[in-house]
């Protein structure tokens, strides 16, 4: 099964339902609700999960952090887990992770010279998909419409 990456806006209310179900090891019942209830970024991304993962690092070794300054004990119990849970952030820390990306230039050649040192692997495609990766965060990013969401990124 192909890694995938995912994100989700969800209420407070409905993140913390998520976070009782993940601190009681009931998976399947996690993720019925976030699919059921969470409104989910679209439209999705295309590629493996995996790139997501090195686009994150990438970032952050570029002073780029995009996680929570107190992610809060639901996601806490998420990220506990091991759901893949790879951020989850509020309104306020969306809004600031989006102005950061948003002056952020990397070209599909820089993109992929590091892929292909990260992974120690070639991907033709790598360079491009992290593109496509960063406008998928920006896209996650921008999703929340209320100071009560919360935007969940999972890779896995």
């Amino acid at each position: 099964m192909p890694i995938a990456a995912a994100a989700f806006v969800v209420s407070t209310a409905q993140l913390a339902k998520l976070g009782a179900l993940a601190a009681a090891d009931d998976v399947d019942g996690f993720w019925e609700l976030l699919h059921r209830e969470a409104k989910r970024v679209v439209p999705e991304f295309p590629h493996s999960g995996y790139v997501v993962s090195v686009l994150l690092e990438y970032l952050e070794e570029r002073g780029l952090h995009i996680v929570s300054v107190d992610p809060g004990p639901e996601a806490d119990r998420i990220a506990d887990a091991a759901l893949g849970l790879q951020f989850c952030l509020t309104r306020t820390e969306s809004a600031r992770s989006v102005e950061a990306l948003e002056g952020f230039r990397a070209t599909e050649g820089e993109f992929l010279t590091y892929y292909e040192e990260f992974a120690d692997e070639p991907l033709a495609h790598a360079g491009g998909a992290m593109l496509d990766g960063l406008e998928y965060l920006k896209r996650a990013l921008g999703a929340l419409s209320s100071d009560e969401d919360h935007v969940l990124l999972f890779v896995g």
